[in-house]
């Protein structure tokens, strides 16, 4: 097959703005000015007025959890990374690539980065993690654990003294409450929290002062923020009340701000007056600040606010951080779920708009349809039963059927025909499928020939009236899962095996487009796509396609036309391809722009859309038919 031609650029249409901030960093000079951390990767900005940017290239995860910056005002500014499956990864340039600390493989999740004040000259960093603290004298070349005298290993803040390289006092803070000071460089710990509540230690802020005051602050949860006065042998209440703090920058020695589940709160480091707030509504994670009025914070599912004036007024980012996010369309209208169980609608015209939750648990998938006619539904699989969105309420609904109350609905999914047959598909908890042919009212279980195996995915077939899909997945052994296929014809027919398949990972793609003449089936597993066929009622045949060695096939749809044209696509991590020969070739489509990873794709009437990693929709018009 020749080149696939587009008809024209992908075209931007809407972003999903906000997302979570889990870490921010500031920097009064180098290459890059801010940083922050989320779910879909490091975003760094350069300089006041500048765009945020993604700085992905070299991250093996994007799901990064802690940044810091090392060297500040020493000339060798470096920038830390650490990511939720237990990578640490440093920067030098915006130029640059990360690159990985092999060394600290198996080591555990860096929460917390704490270098050393002197770090250009010493080459300390501290690594607080669920399994207590480490340490590297070399720049990360090697690591060694610094546990002695800790009670309680899962450490949820470290900070160094100003003058660590001569005094070599740094303090660290524990989910059990405990509140630690090391005198000799973490090589051991003693207790130093007298007058401390019985409460999560979760955020320290020390004085830049402190040879001279010797003060260090404490947030805490539900307890607000405690002073010491006494380098951290004694404690006292400041302020804030029952807040939980959740991080604290110090701006100088009087001010300081603190990210609390009630926004972020600028207060007075003395007296524990509030001077400032911000986001008060929000869940704020992270906060920096540095002493010329810049200070960020790091919102839960917002994205971040950035003060240039010592918090009088606030830029909120553009940038879409929503992870991974989960895709249901409705015509060109998107519905949009992300890993922290936000919801927005994405509208054909291009707007993004919030949504209320689903139902008072974690939303785990969604499901729309709509009618010739303009009627349409969407449902809500939650940990809290199955929900439908009310167009005249403009609320989530539930569907209260007794078979579902108070289960959770781990997927759901719509019959094509659903105007005639009403039917819908949920799958829950415990491996249970169960059917309904009244629009929700009552349901049915559905049962299958796999007994225990866990059900990988279920879905109607492209012509409803019954025709079941379901894929189960066994996990053979390590880096080893076996998949099987089953398919039932009809609602009362019984399950086939379709076809049976090994994988390196527990996820499998699906296009099951409307085809009479060869009933095709698409899977796409690591980077192969697999086509099972059988022309003209014979036997199932097997075609595979193999992308790249190491790329991954993210996202698979069929056109609404495939009968006649035979097309289909398929995004991975090096692009999106397209084959116009049903699957036995493919060529590489138009680019999305630099550092876009597309994680759902679809083909309508009027083109191909697409969402990548964050939030962002795009739109690729179609060729001439």
């Amino acid at each position: 097959m020749g080149q696939w031609q587009a008809a024209g650029a992908w075209q931007a249409a809407g972003a999903w703005r906000g997302g979570t901030v889990a870490a921010t960093a500031l920097a009064a000079d180098g290459d890059v000015r801010a940083l922050m951390a989320t779910r879909v990767g490091v975003f760094a900005r350069r300089e006041a007025g500048a765009d945020w940017e993604a700085l992905g290239r070299g991250l093996a995860d994007p799901h990064v959890v802690a940044v810091a910056f090392a060297g500040a005002g020493q000339g060798a500014l470096l920038a830390l990374a650490a990511t939720a499956t237990g990578r640490l990864y440093t920067l030098t340039s915006v130029a640059a690539d990360w690159q990985e600390w092999t060394s600290w493989a198996g080591l555990g999740v860096g929460t917390i980065l704490c270098p050393s004040p002197a770090f250009a000259e010493d080459g300390t960093l501290f690594v607080g993690t669920p399994g207590g603290v480490l340490r590297t004298l070399d720049r990360g070349a090697t690591w060694e654990s610094c546990n002695f005298g800790l009670l309680d290993e899962e450490m949820l803040c470290l900070a160094c003294a100003p003058d660590f390289a001569t005094s070599q006092l740094l303090w660290a803070g524990s989910a059990g409450g405990g509140l630690y000071r090391s005198r000799n460089g973490a090589r051991a710990w003693r207790e130093s929290g007298f007058g401390l509540p019985d409460a999560p230690v979760q955020a320290l802020a020390v004085s830049p002062n402190f040879a001279d005051d010797q003060t260090v602050w404490a947030g805490l949860e539900g307890h607000g923020v405690y002073v010491s006065r006494d380098g951290g042998e004694h404690w006292v209440a400041l302020g804030l009340g029952e807040r939980s703090v959740n991080s604290l920058a110090c701006v100088d020695g009087a001010t300081l701000w603190a990210a609390t589940d009630a926004g972020a709160i600028q207060f007075d480091g003395r007296s524990g007056a509030v001077l400032a707030q911000a986001a008060e509504d929000e869940m704020a994670l992270a906060v920096s600040a540095l002493p010329d009025g810049t200070a960020l914070v790091g919102l839960f599912g917002r994205g971040a606010w950035l003060s240039q004036d010592g918090g009088a007024t606030w830029e909120e980012s553009a940038s879409a951080l929503h992870a991974p996010p989960v895709v249901a369309a409705l015509g060109d209208d998107l519905l949009l779920l992300d890993v922290d169980g936000l919801l927005a609608q994405a509208t054909a015209a291009g707007a993004v708009v919030d949504l209320p939750p689903a139902g008072p648990d974690t939303v785990f998938d969604l499901a729309g349809w709509r009618a010739a006619r303009g009627e349409q539904r969407w449902w809500a699989a939650t940990g809290a039963g199955l929900f439908y969105w009310d167009a005249t309420t403009q609320a989530w609904e539930t569907v209260a059927a007794e078979a579902l109350r108070d289960e959770a609905v781990l997927a759901v999914d719509v019959s094509p025909r659903f105007a005639e047959d009403g039917a819908l598909l949920a799958h829950v908890h415990g491996g249970h499928l169960l059917r309904s042919r009244d629009r929700g009212q009552t349901w049915t279980e559905i049962t299958g020939p796999w007994g225990s195996e866990p059900i990988l995915q279920m879905q109607f077939g492209p012509r409803g009236v019954g025709d079941l899909l379901a894929l189960t997945v066994t996990h053979k052994e390590e880096g080893h899962y076996g998949v099987t296929v089953w398919r039932r014809a009809q609602w009362d027919a019984a399950w086939e095996t379709v076809a049976s398949l090994s994988s390196g990972v527990p996820a499998v793609l699906v296009a099951w487009p409307d085809d009479a003449t060869e009933e095709a089936l698409f899977l796409a597993t690591q980077h192969r796509v697999i086509k099972l066929f059988a022309l003209a009622g014979g036997e199932l045949q097997v075609q595979q396609h193999f992308f790249d060695e190491g790329s991954r096939v993210t996202a698979l749809a069929a056109a609404d036309d495939y009968a006649a044209t035979g097309r289909l696509w398929a995004a991975t991590n090096a692009g999106v391809f397209a084959s116009a020969d049903r699957g036995i070739s493919w060529a590489q489509v138009a680019d999305l722009p630099a550092g876009q990873a597309v994680v759902w794709l679809a083909a309508g009437a009027s083109g191909l859309a697409a969402v990548t990693l964050g939030g962002r929709v795009w739109r690729l018009a179609q060729p001439e038919r």
